[in-house]
């Protein structure tokens, strides 16, 4: 099945338009003009001096016999070990396929100069000069996907030899020993696994997992806590931090990237417990190495990264919002958006997101040509139709008209309805910082949080956003959500049978309970209790009744592309700090915020974004490798 898969992605980029001629040598293709099958052992590199396909390493004939049907096909895998004599037949090969062993670089690249695919039969392309191929337009496959279940069985297989302990007793055992008590080891059912990154393979993992009776717990940054995916595989969201002190077996599922060297290291390993097993010597090799896949890595044994600049993964994001049926300037503010969440460590507000934004958009929840209708009340006060479309483009009109007239009036209303979800509400106010002016944001959600009494979800978890100018530095930009505690820590008590605060949630008749699965069945706790609740409220009617944005009870889910627009509001004050607060103003917020930075161990929020900023600005943004492969399948790439 998976070459079946790989040789289709290199038949639909080559066969339309290959030029139509055969070599009537020896292939064994049962074409007309071809000569009788070769045995399987006999070289064929020499035989067919023009081929359209060169395939240098071992390859199931059945699936080569495909290719042959069509193509002109050499096939020989000891080409691997020869590669002056691959590069003698490169020269017409329209697509080279490799394993991991044949270096596609150099003098074989070289003499490739009409190569349009290099397909790998495998995931790691250490072997492939990647940048050389896209600087010539040559097209890399990787057989992502291909190994998924194969390496969620060997997680598996590794869980269950680390927490029984007996593989520590094969040699005693061969030597004629039978350490039987020193070895009892554990079961892994009722015990939890913890899984380091959620892509494709972490999935499988969770999969075959649970049928064992695991508890599945999974931190992945490009993924929101609410993301239907983890109650798709039965996973609790958790930080890293809270992964590492409750999993028994913990598995990593991630690249190896600056980010991520070192990150099961001396502290890492101090917030686990003496019990914890951690599973894949695979993953703590590729943690170890200066790249991030080749030699010493089981193909598929961890999420490939795809490292995009900023400018390639707004190319990407728009062009597969443009193919779901997004206009073209709605597309390419959204995904600028997306890609500046990504660029600030915010994962679970960039690309992630854009599958569920495609698919909106293709079923009509969300409508992607939208025009925003702007409407002057009063001459600081401004209505914004976003026209059930998304809402970057209604925001980003309504603010650059604010930002005009607040120069005049030295305060602006700005009021959002028929709306999506927003994204990074910082990112707004940020931009009105930039142009010296103070931003404050509003904003509802689908509901998660009862009214302070109540039993029954009203309200979403309603995020609050500020931003004001600092002389000569960086806004000071602060973004919150209103809710007490992550809902994956409720999940995780259920799943294990613990108790919870009796301050965290409330149960399906509005009680407070420690009973974790009753919290589940009932509604979340603001921050701050009573007075949170009452904030929250406060949030709802700004965002969503001075509006004209649905309430959070009434909202459809931002992911899901069934149902009605979620059409919900968000509030914006557009301030000018000099005219309200004078010339001192800039002064008197230095003042502060050095009081602030004059005690050890305080920070002034965002200094994290920023540098996450800095750092993507130079080295791009890394995305899981199934993201990439569905943005480009959706863009057309």
């Amino acid at each position: 099945m998976c070459i079946i898969l790989h040789l289709g992605l290199v038949l639909y980029l080559i066969y339309d338009n290959r030029v139509k001629r055969r070599c009537r040598c020896a292939l064994g293709s049962g074409r007309a003009g071809g000569q009788p099958n070769r045995t399987r052992q006999e070289p064929k590199s020499r035989e067919c001096p023009m081929p359209d396909i060169v395939i240098s390493e071992f390859m199931d004939e059945a699936a080569v016999d495909l290719l042959r049907a069509d193509f002109d096909v050499v096939h020989d895998a000891t080409l691997v070990d020869k590669p002056e004599e691959l590069a003698a037949i490169l020269p017409t090969a329209r697509a080279l396929i490799v394993r991991n062993r044949t270096q596609v670089r150099g003098a074989v690249l070289a003499a490739g100069t009409k190569l349009e695919v290099v397909g790998r039969l495998g995931v790691g392309l250490d072997n492939i000069d990647v940048d050389t191929c896209k600087a010539r337009g040559i097209t890399v496959f990787p057989a992502t996907g291909a190994n998924d279940v194969s390496v969620a069985e060997y997680v598996v297989c590794g869980a269950l030899m680390l927490l029984r302990g007996a593989y520590f007793a094969s040699a005693e055992v061969a030597d004629g020993g039978w350490p039987r008590n020193r070895l009892m080891g554990r079961e892994v059912m009722g015990h939890s696994l913890g899984l380091i990154g959620f892509g494709s393979i972490a999935r499988e993992t969770a999969k075959r997992a649970r049928a064992l009776g695991m508890t599945i717990l999974a931190h992945d940054p490009f993924l929101p806590d609410d993301h239907p995916v983890f109650a798709e595989y039965g996973a609790t969201p958790l930080s890293l931090n809270d992964l590492l002190a409750q999993a028994e077996a913990i598995s990593l599922h991630v690249p190896l990237t600056d980010a991520t060297r070192g990150l099961i290291g001396a502290e890492a390993l101090k917030r686990m417990r003496p019990s914890r097993r951690r599973d894949g010597g695979i993953q703590r090799a590729r943690q170890r190495r200066d790249r991030p896949c080749g030699a010493g890595c089981p193909e598929g044994a961890c999420l490939m990264p795809v490292t995009l600049s900023l400018d390639e993964a707004r190319a990407l994001a728009r062009a597969a919002l443009v193919a779901a049926g997004t206009s073209e300037k709605n597309a390419q503010i959204t995904a600028a958006a997306l890609v500046a969440a990504d660029a600030d460590g915010i994962g679970s507000h960039g690309l992630s997101r854009l599958p569920a934004y495609a698919d909106q958009v293709k079923t009509g929840k969300v409508q992607g040509a939208a025009e925003p209708i702007l409407n002057w009340t009063a001459s600081a006060t401004l209505r914004v139709d976003a026209g059930r479309g998304f809402a970057f483009p209604a925001v980003s009109a309504g603010l650059a008209a604010a930002a005009e007239r607040a120069r005049l009036t030295g305060i602006v209303g700005v009021a959002v309805h028929a709306s999506h979800h927003a994204g990074a509400m910082g990112h707004h106010v940020e931009w009105l910082a930039e142009r010296g002016l103070a931003g404050l944001a509003f904003t509802n959600s689908p509901s998660a949080i009862a009214p302070w009494g109540g039993s029954q979800g009203v309200f979403g978890t309603n995020p609050v956003a500020f931003a004001v100018p600092r002389a000569g530095k960086a806004p000071l930009v602060i973004d919150a959500s209103l809710s007490k505690v992550a809902r994956g820590k409720i999940m995780v008590a259920a799943q294990r049978g613990q108790p919870i605060p009796d301050d965290w949630a409330l149960d399906a008749d509005g009680k407070p309970t420690t009973d974790a699965k009753a919290a589940l069945a009932g509604t979340m706790l603001p921050v701050g209790d009573a007075k949170g609740a009452a904030l929250v409220l406060m949030v709802e009617i700004l965002a969503a009744a001075l509006t004209g944005g649905q309430f959070g009870f009434e909202a459809s889910s931002f992911f899901t592309a069934d149902g009605p627009s979620p059409a919900i509001g968000h509030l914006f004050i557009v301030m000018d700090c000099e005219r309200l607060g004078g010339e001192q103003f800039s002064a008197r917020l230095e003042t502060l915020l050095g009081a602030i930075l004059a005690q050890e161990g305080t920070r002034l929020p965002g200094d994290r974004r920023l540098a996450a900023r800095e750092k993507a600005a130079a080295d791009g943004i890394s995305i899981p490798d199934d993201l990439h492969a569905d943005l480009k399948a959706r863009a057309g790439a």
